[in-house]
């Protein structure tokens, strides 16, 4: 069996990288993966890969929308030379990916798969307040109901597609699998005494919410001066932040960083992990700080529910307030034994998870394509 995807990976075209490896690893068990990139020439990524049965493959383009017809152009020479083996096309989303797919395996007469690794549909954090996003969510929808087969990485998107009229014997939940060695291999140090760091580490764009996790910190540092908020991560919103850092006179007490990939050893340092999203795919950044070792303060989104669980590995948030989410993080310092435990329980849990090797996932992600 061949698989072709479209994808906006551009890291699958890092030899090295974590999701090369994936990917190769996803390649030992078919004919051929053929992947296409999304690039623009910007991107420095202009050279095709060719890795055993792994076949990658920038568009290389000129502008952003020059991209998807770049990637129909790649995709479609690539399916005409496959000959002798079944081809499944599967798209990396619903959205603008998702329909070039549908055009293609429609062209091919072959087999068509939608994978849902975005929480579009749960609540409205994906959609905010852009028009635009509601119609291609709207579009999106159209495309699932219409799907033959569909792979979500959660069970709380299914429950969203299900929902909203999707057909439930058609939609295959596979979680990510959370490469967790290097996160086991560092030991959260327990302190019962302050001072103490929050951390969060992430993208800073406007759905990561990290005002919020700055006014909450804000609340909470008037009373408990010993605290510090230690921020890592590079984005778009990071000016506002810096901007709302002064305003809030906490110079002193938060440390905003950029990017880092020893992410373990940011989560070993410090005490409590932060996340405050409007929405999340799967939030793989909960099961990393749990396999270190560390509570957490989060809200409502991705794995939370299935893998990170509320007065068991931290304290989940359900509304949206200010007041809400500094109880919480006041609740993580002042109540030892249950900060303590959090962090146990959450050990034993990524140490639960790790038992699933990459090579069983990779069989796993492949059968999903066979259902």
């Amino acid at each position: 069996m061949d698989v072709l995807t479209i994808s906006l990976g551009r890291n699958i075209l890092k030899n090295g990288s974590r999701e090369h490896e994936r990917m190769r690893g996803y390649s030992k068990y078919l004919e051929a993966l053929h992947i296409v990139v999304l690039t623009r020439r910007e991107h420095g990524y202009s050279k095709e890969i060719h890795d055993g049965c792994l076949h990658v493959y920038p568009t290389n383009s000129k502008s952003r929308f020059q991209m998807l017809i770049d990637a129909y152009i790649i995709s479609r020479r690539i399916a005409k030379q496959v000959r002798n083996t079944p081809l499944i096309i599967s798209a990396q989303d619903p959205l603008e990916i998702g329909w070039l797919c549908v055009l293609l395996s429609k062209i091919k007469n072959t087999r068509l798969h939608v994978q849902v690794h975005g929480d579009y549909f749960s609540s409205e954090g994906w959609v905010g307040n852009s028009l635009t996003r509601r119609l291609r969510r709207r579009v999106a929808l159209s495309l699932l109901r219409s799907a033959p087969h569909i792979r979500v990485v959660s069970e709380r998107i299914k429950t969203s597609l299900v929902e909203r009229g999707v057909y439930e014997g058609k939609i295959t939940v596979l979680p990510i699998r959370p490469e967790l060695e290097s996160f086991l291999s560092m030991q959260h140090i327990f302190r019962e005494n302050p001072p103490y760091t929050f951390l969060y580490v992430g993208r800073l764009a406007p759905e990561k919410d990290i005002p919020r996790i700055l006014f909450s910190f804000a609340r909470l540092h008037s009373v408990h001066t010993e605290t510090h908020l230690r921020i890592v991560g590079d984005g778009t919103g990071r000016k506002q932040i810096e901007t709302l850092i002064t305003s809030l006179n906490l110079k002193d007490s938060v440390t905003l960083v950029s990017w880092t990939e020893d992410v373990p050893s940011e989560m070993q340092k410090a005490d409590i992990f932060l996340l405050a999203s409007l929405h999340e795919a799967y939030a793989l950044t909960l099961v990393e700080a749990m396999a270190v070792g560390l509570p957490i303060v989060t809200t409502d989104v991705g794995c939370v529910g299935e893998v990170m669980k509320d007065g068991v590995h931290g304290i989940v948030v359900q509304d949206r307030s200010v007041e809400s989410y500094s109880k919480a993080m006041e609740r993580m310092i002042t109540d030892t034994q249950f900060r303590k435990a959090c962090g146990v329980r959450g050990r034993e849990t990524g140490l639960a998870l790790s038992a699933n090797t990459p090579d069983g996932y990779a069989h796993a992600w492949v059968k999903a394509l066979e259902v």
